[in-house]
């Protein structure tokens, strides 16, 4: 299990690296004259954004999601029992 725990925490901080880039670089619109509301709905309408929290979704989900785990090794364990009986 700790093999898929730490590719869904890499996955999860590539993911948040991304974004996080992409929001320092929109940040540099607001020397341009945007207000910062006009800044949120921007930074809202891109999809380079949602990067980021479903990053750090995935890292926390790796880190602290012990039912999750267990939920999927128990779905591992049964599946390879059933392929045990059917042999």
């Amino acid at each position: 299990m700790i093999i898929y725990r730490l590719t869904m925490f890499v996955i999860g901080l590539i993911l948040a690296t991304t974004g996080m880039i992409f929001f320092v670089l929109y940040i540099s619109l607001l020397n341009y004259g945007l207000t910062i509301g006009e800044f949120i709905v921007y930074i809202l309408k891109t999809q380079e954004f949602y990067l980021l929290p479903f990053g750090v979704f995935l890292m926390f989900l790796s880190l602290f999601g012990k039912k999750f785990w267990n939920v999927i090794q128990k779905l591992r364990e049964g599946r390879q029992h059933r392929e045990r009986v059917l042999k």
